[in-house]
């Protein structure tokens, strides 16, 4: 095929600047499912309230991230409990799928931070109805995981290159 009747897919965001910009030229937007996935996530986070729970699940680990004494306690209830000895990931507000490691990550140390935080007087834990809560989102967002075990910019390459032909 001559190099002037390839056809050129180009990946992007939902920007209508790109949008634009590419209306007027022969190239082909294919929108990046990665991004799209992103912005219904943030926006389901809005409407269902959730961003008050991630901003205390974001406080609880920023506490131990902080403070080597309470990070230490972690440690030692992480042993006694007989629970891996992960550590605790924080909340990137540009990737999807942050929020959902860091309350899996969360709910996997629920024990541990619940018997430090109890007696702590200065942080702040999950009460039972966020522990349900934080539960039933990770839950939720478990189903988007699964198709994104590959690479997201995987996808839409492949989607791309599948209407090239």
């Amino acid at each position: 095929m001559p190099v002037d009747i390839v056809p050129v897919y180009i990946v992007t965001d939902n920007a209508r600047n790109l949008k634009s910009a590419l209306q007027r030229s022969t190239w082909h937007q294919v929108q990046c499912f990665a991004h799209t996935l992103q912005l219904a996530v943030t926006n389901a986070k809005k409407e269902h309230n959730i961003d008050d729970l991630l901003a205390k699940g974001h406080a609880i680990i920023c506490h131990y991230r902080h403070n080597t004494v309470a990070h230490e306690r972690l440690h030692k209830f992480q042993c006694q409990l007989q629970k891996p000895q992960h550590e605790l990931l924080p909340m990137v507000q540009t990737c999807w799928n942050s929020g959902y490691i860091m309350l899996s990550r969360l709910m996997e140390q629920q024990a541990p931070v619940t018997a430090d935080l109890g007696t702590s007087l200065t942080a702040d834990c999950f009460i039972i109805k966020e522990w349900k809560k934080a539960a039933e989102i990770v839950n939720m967002l478990n189903l988007l995981k699964r198709p994104q075990e590959s690479c997201p910019m995987k996808m839409c390459l492949r989607y791309a290159l599948k209407h090239v032909s």
